[in-house]
């Protein structure tokens, strides 16, 4: 799609559980509107205790594997 970084931006809290959404309207990069990789920084920063994809890309998450095995 071709829409404007601040339209992107905006739609993200539509896709989100209500409160979720309420939260991220309340970040700087959200309500700036200008930047989508400052925003999307700022989500993945925000939830990165959340994101399982994130935390297998960690040294920490494979060296616990190893451990395992």
């Amino acid at each position: 799609m071709d829409w404007t970084d601040g339209l992107r931006i905006k739609k993200v809290p539509l896709y989100c559980e209500k409160m979720v959404g309420r939260y991220v309207k309340t970040l700087e990069s959200y309500i700036e509107g200008d930047s989508w990789q400052r925003f999307a920084t700022e989500l993945k920063t925000e939830y990165k205790d959340d994101d399982t994809e994130q935390k297998r890309n960690t040294e920490a998450f494979l060296q616990a594997m190893v451990q395992k095995m």
